[in-house]
């Protein structure tokens, strides 16, 4: 959070894209910790005009929302993060 409130996205993408790794190691695909980390990393991505690889990271934490919960705010939000990458 400090990296990124000092405008350190790359710093912050580094870390996430480390922490998805280990998550997936040791969690199932569909386990809200790698949701949560897949729809951030997607949204510092945006952050960083780097659309074409939001993209299937949010398009990936969506597919387990809708699965999960359908009708949840959480997946509309992914929704318009994913939406924004296809914008890009």
């Amino acid at each position: 959070l400090v990296l990124q409130l000092q405008g350190k996205l790359a710093g912050v993408e580094a870390l996430l894209r480390e922490h998805l790794r280990r998550l997936r190691e040791s969690l199932p695909a569909d386990d809200p910790a790698i949701v949560d980390t897949l729809i951030e990393l997607s949204q510092n991505l945006i952050a960083q005009e780097k659309f074409l690889e939001a993209e299937p990271l949010a398009r990936e934490g969506l597919v387990v929302l809708e699965a999960h919960l359908p009708d949840h705010w959480r997946t509309a939000n992914c929704q318009s993060r994913l939406g924004a990458a296809l914008l890009g």
